[in-house]
């Protein structure tokens, strides 16, 4: 079952938590994205370019670490 959480600041901006499960080990680990951090498009866009940092967890895929 997967989880999620909103919070509302004090600016009227939205923040959003979720979670998701598997029935399955995905061997994930802490995972910190800085502010301004490039991501190139796997479609072979200009890619993305975060606005904010952010903390979560994962596991490694493609060529991302």
């Amino acid at each position: 079952m997967c989880t999620s959480v909103t919070f509302l600041s004090e600016t009227g901006d939205n923040f959003l938590a979720r979670t998701m499960d598997f029935a399955f080990e995905l061997n994930g680990r802490p995972v910190v994205i800085p502010r301004k951090q490039h991501f190139p498009s796997d479609a072979g866009g200009a890619g993305y370019d975060t606005r904010y940092g952010f903390v979560g967890a994962g596991r490694n895929m493609g060529n991302y670490v």
